[in-house]
C-alpha cells in the first residue's frame, strides 16, 4: 500500500496508466477549456445559472486578485494583473456590460473621488459624531473598526 504512483505501472509486464482527479470547481478560461477537450481529457462542467454565474465570477475575481498579492516579481504581477483584467472583462460581458461602460464610470468616479496613484495610506481618521461618514463607518465596522482609546487620568 505504501507508494502512490502518479503516472504509470507495470503489473505482470502490462503498462497500467493511473489516473487522478481533481476538483477544480472554478471558472476556467475558454481556450483552456478547448485544449483539456482537444486532449481528451476526462473532465466534468456544470451549468451555471445566472445567480451561480455571479458567484463564480467574484470567486475568480478574488482567487486572481490573492495571485496579485501573492506576486512576487514584477513579470509575475504583470500576468496576474493581466488575469484580474480578463476576469473583469468576461463578468462585464455575462451582466451585460461593455469595458466600456466599466472605463466611463471608472473615470467618473476618478474626477470625483480622485484615484491611487498617490499612494496614500490612511492609518485612522476620527471624524464628528454628526459627520456623514461617521454611522457609516459605524454601520460598516468590520472594515472600519471603531478605535477607542483608553481614558487619560
Amino acid at each position: 500500500m505504501g507508494s502512490n504512483p502518479t503516472l504509470s505501472s507495470i503489473f505482470y509486464g502490462v503498462l497500467i496508466l493511473i489516473k487522478k482527479t481533481f476538483l477544480y470547481n472554478k471558472l476556467i478560461r475558454d481556450l483552456t477549456y478547448k485544449k483539456i477537450v482537444k486532449e481528451s481529457v476526462d473532465h466534468k462542467v456544470l451549468p451555471c445559472d445566472d445567480t451561480q454565474l455571479i458567484k463564480h465570477f467574484k470567486d475568480k475575481l478574488k482567487e486572481e486578485t490573492d495571485e496579485v498579492a501573492d506576486a512576487c516579481n514584477e513579470a509575475n504581477l504583470k500576468e496576474e494583473l493581466a488575469d484580474v483584467v480578463e476576469v473583469i472583462h468576461g463578468f462585464a460581458h455575462a451582466m451585460g456590460l461593455s469595458f466600456e461602460d466599466i472605463e466611463k464610470e471608472r473615470l467618473k468616479k476618478l474626477k470625483i473621488r480622485g484615484g491611487f496613484k498617490k499612494g496614500i495610506f490612511m492609518h485612522c481618521v476620527t471624524f464628528d459624531i454628526n459627520h456623514p461618514t461617521t454611522q457609516y463607518c459605524l454601520e460598516h465596522s468590520e472594515k472600519y473598526p471603531e478605535i477607542v482609546y483608553p481614558e487619560e487620568k
